[in-house]
């Protein structure tokens, strides 16, 4: 190899830097939904639009959803695993999927426990977050061509001032 090559290959690898360096995407900050474009508003006149702040840390991952009926908190613990576990409800834990932010556990909703699985991606920009929920409900029983679980797809925009941080 001559010295020109090896001066070109040591500039390219100082330009162009590898996909594993950048790291995973940051979805902390305060997102509103847009109601427009997300399946969940659609839902009818007493779905409340939920204002969601998350912080991301390493080693974990908190989702706050505020409505005006009252707020909650989601704490996650990141996983290196990428498949969910088998086995009873666990009260949540993330893990990376690619760029897509993998968030599960189990809820209380109406006094049924419900399985969520909700799976995070960013635009380009960072300003927009679309949410796929799966919800399936754990009841114990079913009914042939019952259908236990829901699926919806939402869009988040970031507040303004959370944009003038980026």
């Amino acid at each position: 190899m001559t010295t020109a090559s090896v001066a070109f290959a040591t500039a390219l690898a100082l330009v162009v830097p590898g996909g594993d360096l950048q790291g995973p995407p940051d979805f902390s900050g305060t997102w509103t939904m847009d109601l427009e474009r997300s399946e969940s508003a659609q839902q009818g006149d007493a779905f409340e639009a939920p204002t969601l702040v998350i912080t991301q840390a390493p080693g974990t991952v908190a989702i706050e959803t505020r409505r005006k009926s009252g707020t909650s908190t989601a704490r996650y613990a990141m996983s290196t695993a990428k498949a969910p576990e088998p086995g009873p409800a666990t009260p949540g834990r993330a893990y990376w999927d690619g760029a897509v932010l993998v968030t599960e556990g189990t809820r209380l909703v109406q006094g049924q426990t419900v399985s969520l699985r909700e799976r995070r991606s960013l635009d380009a920009a960072g300003r927009e977050m679309t949410v796929e929920t799966l919800i399936v409900v754990q009841h114990g029983y079913s009914f042939r061509g019952a259908q236990n679980y829901g699926a919806a797809k939402d869009i988040y925009r970031k507040a303004a001032p959370d944009l003038e941080t980026r």
